[in-house]
């Protein structure tokens, strides 16, 4: 990540987390989560209750292509450990997740010639599936890093989401290069569990905890992985289907680009524009039009991903600043105080997640 020492933008007070105009409308794809019932079921706990908790009932994730709000997924994630008191239920939901519970997009990937083709397509459309979260993919010299970072800001449960999204992410990989296939190093942004075991068993390699990002760290070589029994005919139909679905909301694009661009180090607005194929001043108009500034887009994300942060994590708030691309932790400092009346210090102390 880079950063310049020497920039300290400015932070005016966001709004509410969810504040902003349609967060309430960005929508999960059901998926396997229509499965949860039986996992629960498993650990003797009812599902009814479970889904009560969350303001939903067994109709709304009956079907693999309903569509549920993507905070209500995070929190069934979340409930679903309260009440199963088991750390690594993320885990166990997320390694059920095949390529085919992706819909379209599943079967875009599984058509795909070659793994990088696949992965590539993925991120390329994860918001066909997810609208709170970005699957990214960044692509060095010796390594690949496949990620998942999320910008929705009414969400407070990053750590049990990471789990389920990576433990998916190792699956899918698996789908595309066989069973035999396991990363190099996974880095999870969340305190180290008392049970590693579940960790090491599933992910085969290095587990490296309290990280900023939620990240699977591959050998490129695998990105030339073959797909067996790729239909490339099949992919030029099934695209052209995906495209028509392809969602185009602009409130939850912006928030998208600007998680992306914090993770290289710095989001500044030119960019983001740039990225969304508008001027500078069509941007802000549009925004405007959605009763949202550039700056409290900004200051609404680094708020809940500093939140995520200091509450998952044992990074030191020093870390966390530069992981938002503040220049020094002074600055951070003021603007978290802003955002919600605390330090960086007293929020985390008052927010602990509790140890199981």
């Amino acid at each position: 990540m880079t950063v310049d020492p020497t920039f300290n933008p400015p932070t005016p007070t966001p709004r509410a987390p969810g504040a902003a105009t349609g967060v309430g409308l960005w929508s999960q794809r059901v998926g396997a989560l229509r499965d949860l019932r039986d996992l629960l079921v498993e650990y003797r706990v009812d599902p009814g209750t479970v889904l009560e908790a969350i303001g939903l009932n067994a109709a709304d994730v009956s079907d693999a292509d309903q569509r549920i709000p993507y905070r209500a997924a995070a929190k069934l994630f979340a409930e679903c450990y309260r009440q199963t008191r088991v750390e690594h239920i993320g885990l166990v939901a997320g390694r059920a997740w095949r390529l085919t519970d992706l819909g379209p997009l599943g079967e875009l990937v599984l058509n795909s010639a070659t793994a990088g083709e696949a992965l590539g397509t993925l991120v390329a459309y994860h918001q066909l599936n997810a609208q709170g979260g970005a699957a990214y993919l960044v692509q060095r010299a010796r390594t690949v890093e496949l990620g998942y970072a999320l910008f929705h800001p009414g969400v407070d449960e990053a750590a049990v989401v990471a789990d389920a999204v990576l433990a998916m992410g190792a699956g899918f990989v698996r789908e595309l290069c066989g069973a035999h296939w396991r990363p190099t190093a996974v880095h999870l942004p969340r305190k180290e569990p008392a049970d590693m075991h579940p960790y090491r068993a599933l992910f085969r390699c290095p587990v490296h905890f309290n990280a900023e990002r939620a990240v699977l760290v591959f050998e490129p070589a695998v990105m030339a992985c073959p797909v067996v029994g790729a239909d490339q005919g099949r992919r030029q139909a099934v695209e052209a289907q995906v495209q028509r679905l392809l969602d185009s909301a602009f409130v939850p694009s912006v928030y998208r680009a600007v998680r992306m661009q914090l993770i290289q180090g710095w989001a500044a607005g030119d960019v983001i524009a740039q990225q969304l194929h508008l001027q500078r001043r069509t941007f802000n108009r549009r925004l405007a039009q959605s009763g949202l500034t550039y700056q409290g887009v900004l200051d609404e994300v680094r708020y809940g991903v500093s939140r995520q942060l200091l509450r998952d994590t044992e990074l030191a708030v020093i870390d966390v600043a530069a992981a938002l691309g503040y220049g020094d932790s002074g600055n951070f400092s003021r603007a978290f105080n802003r955002w919600s009346g605390q330090s960086p210090t007293a929020w985390r102390q008052a927010n602990r997640v509790p140890q199981s």
